[in-house]
């Protein structure tokens, strides 16, 4: 039963999961939505509560790591298409000076977003488990 345990805690992955939030006029944060990622991924899954029924991807560039393209995604219905998915650019991100934070550019906003790059809970679907972060 041990062994099975053992099994099932190393088979569902971690996720982290980091706040989004805009700047006010006065530079306090307001919270706008929630950033996730999966331990060993490269892809952060963005969600904004102004936008509840659509998901953002932010991925890093293949020539410079810390820069980032934001993306979209909507089936592929072609039938005998090999990709499941068409990606579409919507924008991109970068880091602070400090490293801390991604300030996320929407093409068609105005307003920054930024991405808190210290996670506020990991998570392990499997386990139900969850610990907070710093934030």
């Amino acid at each position: 039963m041990e062994t099975l345990q053992k099994y099932f805690q190393n088979s569902f992955p971690t996720f982290f999961k980091f706040q989004l939030f805009v700047r006010s006029d006065e530079g306090k944060p307001k919270f706008v939505g929630t950033a996730f990622l999966e331990d060993g991924n490269i892809r952060y899954t963005l969600k904004l509560w102004s936008l509840v029924n659509e998901k953002f991807y932010l991925l890093p560039t293949e020539q410079d790591p810390k820069k980032f393209i934001l993306m979209t995604r909507e089936p592929n219905r072609a039938q005998n298409s090999k990709k499941k998915f068409h990606w579409n650019v919507i924008g991109s991100a970068k880091p602070n000076q400090a490293q801390d934070e991604l300030e996320i550019s929407f093409d068609i906003f105005e307003k920054k977003i930024y991405l808190n790059m210290l996670p506020v809970e990991t998570f392990n679907l499997g386990q139900g488990e969850v610990s907070k972060g710093a934030a």
